[in-house]
């Protein structure tokens, strides 16, 4: 109320809150120095009571409208001179410990699988084609000649309103064989490997060889792919043999040439399983529509993507909010074991808090 004592209270020159972890939405620009709650809200409040006074003048003119402008995470009760303008994913109860009742943004999902030991996670997902599991891993294709494989997490993964997202796996290449080909590949092995989200059904399996397993699905499809044969489905050209690539059911996005990924280009076999681990990371920042790839053969991230590129995955999956992630793989006369070792993902990170929202609350602009 107006006439309330706030003598004791702390004051802050901006923003108040606290940011524990900027990879779910990086709140620190909107947070003022003073206004950092870390040491009183981390784990200990879920809720904080802010207070604003301004001034108009003593003749007034006769007000039409009032808007209320704000950022937050996730929700809050708005009130005016001690009654309640507003409020958003806030409780019936507006008690000192409530909780928001929905997210603003935030984390839709997320899951960390450091392998595939356990049996609860091995019934997370669904086997298509010539995929199966491995003791500890997972074998999207085995070392073997025409293979086609796809593997799905059985239950959608839910995405925020821009798809925001961060992802890494492990990846183990090996036991490769197989004739060359004129001029196709720089080597024995074949035929690659996609991450891929697509928002179709954990049933759908593609075409094998230069189909990557994902082609000819009749899927709404992101695939980031590491291809180790020249052509195929989503190659424009004949020009890279080892690739990183991204790519939709309308072709590629993007392509870069990367050093030779699937073992010793001139003796089969070698290396063996276990040896050649591939590592890759993908960041999706839904706001600005930028992807970045990052790839290495240690677990050492790279300071800078591998392969960047720019794409609206809101237009590309026209809003849907679950989709299914996994892998697609093939093998043709030159094969490779492409064996996923380890998988986290963090979807959601776009904050829809960071962005500020107007509330249109002229009915009390009499207060």
């Amino acid at each position: 109320a107006a006439d309330f004592d706030a003598s004791t209270w702390a004051t802050a020159s901006g923003g108040i809150g606290f940011d524990a972890d900027p990879s779910d939405g990086d709140f620190a620009a909107l947070i003022a120095a003073d206004g950092d709650l870390a040491n009183s809200m981390q784990g200990l409040a879920s809720s904080v009571y802010a207070r604003a006074e301004f001034e108009l003048p003593d003749s007034l003119p006769t007000f039409k409208s009032l808007d209320l402008t704000v950022n937050y995470d996730d929700g809050f009760i708005a009130y005016l001179n001690g009654q309640e303008i507003t409020r958003v994913n806030a409780p019936d109860s507006a008690a000192w410990d409530a909780t928001a009742t929905e997210q603003h943004g935030g984390i839709e999902a997320l899951f960390d699988y450091v392998d595939f030991s356990s049996a609860d996670d091995r019934d997370d997902f669904t086997l298509k084609g010539d995929a199966q599991w491995n003791g500890d891993h997972l074998s999207v294709t085995t070392p073997a000649a025409n293979q086609t494989s796809a593997v799905w997490r059985t239950r959608p993964v839910g995405f925020g309103p821009d798809y925001s997202f961060t992802t890494s796996m492990v990846y183990d290449i090996h036991t490769h064989g197989g004739g060359f080909a004129d001029g196709d590949r720089d080597g024995i092995g074949g035929e690659g490997i996609t991450f891929t989200l697509q928002s179709n059904s954990e049933q759908i399996l593609g075409a094998g060889g230069g189909g990557l397993g994902i082609d000819n699905t009749g899927s709404v499809f992101l695939a980031i792919e590491l291809d180790s044969i020249a052509t195929g489905s989503f190659d424009p050209d004949d020009a890279l043999a080892s690739h990183l690539g991204v790519s939709t059911a309308d072709g590629s996005l993007a392509r870069v040439a990367v050093p030779r990924f699937n073992g010793n280009g001139l003796f089969a076999g070698d290396p063996g399983p276990g040896v050649n681990l591939v590592y890759l990371w993908v960041d999706y920042v839904g706001e600005t529509g930028q992807l970045d790839v990052y790839l290495a053969t240690s677990a050492d991230r790279p300071e800078a993507p591998t392969l960047s590129t720019n794409v609206s995955l809101a237009e590309l999956f026209s809003g849907a909010p679950e989709l299914y992630a996994g892998w697609t793989s093939s093998t043709s006369n030159a094969f490779n074991g492409h064996d996923v070792l380890a998988w986290n993902m963090t979807t959601g990170v776009g904050q829809l808090g960071r962005e500020a929202v107007s509330f249109d609350v002229s009915e009390h602009v009499s207060l």
